[in-house]
């Protein structure tokens, strides 16, 4: 599988698409907003000649929901979140207002996730692995095949998610950190929903939130 990653919206969220060349694609957590994100992201997927087969989002914080009108739209695939983030979902449009955004209703997904070991795409093996705190139902979707992990907004390079927004609690995600990511081996690449890539070994040992004795 390839991966490939844009930023989008003003909060410089990190929308990641997972594909086959020339097969089928993978998309989580569209960000898009606007024509010329909305452009940016079908041209890469009709030049790279990609079926989209789906919609996955690691949280429904609004900036990672953003895009979901238009990729229904578009592509009229099946969306899936976790069932924990209905109220985060619920309260997307709202949050927009209060940052002086407006999004188009995400409206609601097709498969509600639970604490499932893979993703049920079987040309996607993902695994996926619950990691709330940041907010209430946050999921990893990790390839063990290829060594990477899209984390959403759990893990940044150098730093975690906020935990000041409803559903959130700072030791819930410290602890999801250490049991379902700090388990994987160093050599996996992790692929955050704002910012840089980085990996997990380099986290382990430069994390400031992690250094305490």
């Amino acid at each position: 599988m390839e991966i490939y990653g844009f930023t989008f919206n003003p909060f410089q969220e990190n929308t990641w698409l997972v594909y086959h060349p020339q097969g089928s694609c993978l998309i989580i957590d569209p960000g898009c907003m606007g024509a010329r994100e909305q452009m940016a992201l079908t041209q890469f997927i009709t030049e790279q000649q990609l079926t989209v087969v789906a919609v996955v989002n690691t949280h429904a914080h609004l900036d990672h929901v953003a895009g979901w009108a238009y990729a229904r739209q578009q592509w009229k695939v099946p969306f899936y979140l976790h069932e924990k983030e209905k109220p985060v979902l619920e309260r997307a449009m709202s949050s927009g207002l209060l940052w002086g955004i407006e999004i188009e209703d995400p409206g609601q997904p097709d498969v509600w996730l639970t604490n499932e070991d893979v993703l049920p795409l079987p040309e996607f093996p993902l695994e996926i692995r619950f990691t709330p705190g940041h907010s209430p139902g946050s999921i990893c979707l990790i390839s063990h095949t290829d060594r990477w992990v899209i984390a959403g907004d759990v893990l940044f390079k150098g730093s975690i998610g906020r935990t000041d927004l409803p559903g959130g609690d700072t030791e819930t995600l410290l602890a999801s950190v250490r049991r379902q990511l700090f388990t994987l081996a160093d050599d996996y690449t992790v692929c955050s929903g704002h910012g840089e890539t980085t990996g997990i070994g380099h986290e382990k040992r430069f994390n400031p939130f992690f250094l305490q004795a």
